[in-house]
This record gives C-alpha cells, structure tokens and sequence, in this order.
C-alpha cells in the first residue's frame, strides 16, 4: 500500500492535496454553520493540554533549551553522546564542561537508540539531565521517539516536572507532524499510571515544528478538530469555492 500518512480512499485514490481540500472545506462548512446559530463562531482553543489524571503539556517556543526550568530536561542525541549539535551546545554552555567528563566517564562506549544517558544538572536549572540517542529518520523511527519518550517519562516519574525538545525534528530530520503526535501519545499513556510528573512541556524552534505541535495541540484540546497537515496553507479550491487561511 503507497498511501502518503494524509490520503485516503473512498472509490478512486485520494491525493494528499484531494484530502487537504476535504479537510479545509470540513473545517470552513462547520465554522459557517456555526456562524449562522448566532454571531461569529469562537476558534478552537489552544492549550495547554490536561489529560484526565491532570498531567498537563505545555508548548514552549522558540526558547533556549539550557535555559529552561525543570526537574528534568532532555537532549536529543547520537548513540555516541555527541554535544555538538545546537541543542547540545546549549547543555552544555548552561551545565559547564564537567558535564561533558561525566558522560564520557559513565558511557564510555555510548548508549544504543532508544536509550537515555542520565547526567546531573550542574549549573543549568534542572537536578538531572537525559541524553536521548536517536538515529537519522528513516520508516519507522517513530518507534524509537516513542521508546526514547517512555524511558524518559518513567524514569523521571518521581519528579514533577520535565522539559523535552521537540525529538529528531532538527537535523536527524523526522516528520515534525508525526513527532507531534507520537510524543503526546505518549504522554497520555503515562498519564494512565501514577505519578507526581504532571508538568510536562515541549519546546519547539522553527515555525514548521511549532505548526506542526500547534496543531497537534489543537486536536487534543479540541475532540473532533481535524487540523491540515503540516504545511496545508492553501488556497484550497473545490467546485466553485475557495478557502484561503488568513494569518
């Protein structure tokens, strides 16, 4: 099956940009009958996201990574633990260099995808941190985001609150949509256990990711919002109507 993650079939095959005008002629029909029950129709609420047993999800953006406030924040990685990346860079300028004598000292060979090095804080304001090694994209490497997220929500189940970038969507170049939705996944399904890590944030750089969080945001703090896909900015035409997205 060549199904791209946003076409689907009913009778003749749907394009990916078939299913984006579907989706933003659903959107506008349902804003327009809402408009017409009385006045204009109020947007979708953003987040934070709250899920049943109160673990909450806040989207962070475009702020330093070692600069951030938390029990525990995460870094994405290689499996050699190399720092030079820009989220690196900013760990280790906040920790200092003893954090760098530390991880060499305890992983000399490295760590293996999907697993997490822990670290302590040092100067930065967090008590720990966890290095997430994670492969270049390629099918299926959501799975080892999913795995990466677990071992690091788990592990900092006795604490009350973790930061973690937006994982793989710099230069390991994974599908920012498709992070999105595996990391909340995630969160939800650690929201079913008991714990005190309630406060949860996800920090995103570049506007194509924090599209991509927002929107995931949306669909989870309103049941039955279809957002676009990711980079869906339109105009989309069908038949005789036109729907442009106005910032």
């Amino acid at each position: 099956d060549r199904r791209t993650p946003f076409s689907r079939r009913s009778g003749p095959k749907q394009t990916d940009e078939d299913y984006a005008n579907d989706q933003a002629f659903k959107n506008y029909r349902r804003d327009t009958k809402q408009k017409k029950k009385g006045g204009y129709a109020a947007p979708p609420s953003a987040g934070p996201v709250v899920f049943k047993n109160k673990t909450t999800v806040t989207l962070v953006k475009k702020e330093d990574l070692g600069k951030q406030r938390a029990d525990v924040i995460i870094c994405s990685t290689n499996g050699s633990l190399d720092m030079s990346g820009p989220a690196g860079k900013s760990i280790v300028n906040g920790a200092g260099p003893q954090i760098l004598t530390d991880l060499k000292a305890n992983y000399p060979d490295g760590i293996k995808h999907g697993e997490i090095a822990i670290a302590k804080g040092y100067n930065l304001k967090c008590k720990e941190v966890y290095l997430a090694a994670l492969p270049s994209w390629s099918p299926g490497g959501e799975k080892v985001i999913a795995e990466s997220v677990n071992r690091s929500l788990n592990q900092a189940a006795g604490y009350k609150s973790i930061v973690f970038p937006a994982l793989g969507t710099g230069n390991f170049r994974y599908p920012r949509d498709l992070v999105a939705r595996t990391m909340y996944d995630c969160v939800s399904k650690f929201d079913q256990i008991k714990s005190s890590l309630k406060d949860i944030k996800f920090l995103c750089y570049d506007p194509e990711t924090i599209r991509a969080f927002e929107q995931e945001e949306m669909s989870r703090a309103n049941p039955g919002y279809v957002p676009l896909p990711t980079g869906g900015t339109g105009p989309f035409k069908k038949n005789n109507m036109t729907v442009k997205l106005v910032k």
